[in-house]
């Protein structure tokens, strides 16, 4: 489906630091900000999956301080829920007194494609090729599992 869009008027002198974005979501509003002026789109990570999100307004910051509000706000529904991010691995790290025995540990991913993690599976592959040893499954709050890859 299309981009929810509404007008915004740029005016008022100086060079824009900064773009701000205002969503009314179910829990309340929120005002995100974008890192610089240069930036022109904005996510809003790990919303549930058909959520609708309205009151979405933007305004230009300059130095000389917020501008108004575009208009009219529009809404929009967040798409269905998707395959989550992977996972990035922060260490791998060998047992001791366990020959091919190595400890993965990561990081859940910021997308979660719009559900709750309920788990991870972990193994090992030698490059792109064939799986190498165990795979087990971990429940959704777990971040490191041990592997036999001998």
């Amino acid at each position: 489906s299309p981009s929810p869009r509404s007008r915004y008027s740029r005016g008022g002198g100086g060079d824009v630091v900064r773009y701000e974005v205002s969503v009314s979501l179910p829990g309340g509003p929120v005002v995100l900000a974008t890192p610089d002026g240069r930036a022109l789109n904005i996510s809003l990570l790990s919303l549930p999956a058909s959520t609708d999100v309205s009151g979405i307004r933007v305004r230009a910051v300059t130095s000389f301080g917020p501008g108004a509000w575009s208009h009219p706000p529009v809404a929009g529904r967040t798409g269905p829920a998707g395959a989550p991010e992977s996972p990035i691995v922060t260490a791998v790290t060998a047992l001791l007194g366990c020959a091919g025995a190595l400890r993965v540990c990561w990081d859940a991913p910021q997308d979660t494609g719009g559900r709750d993690l309920t788990g991870f599976r972990v193994g090992a592959r030698r490059g792109a090729g064939d799986a190498v040893g165990t795979e087990v499954v971990v429940g959704g709050e777990e971040r490191c599992a041990d592997l036999l890859v001998a």
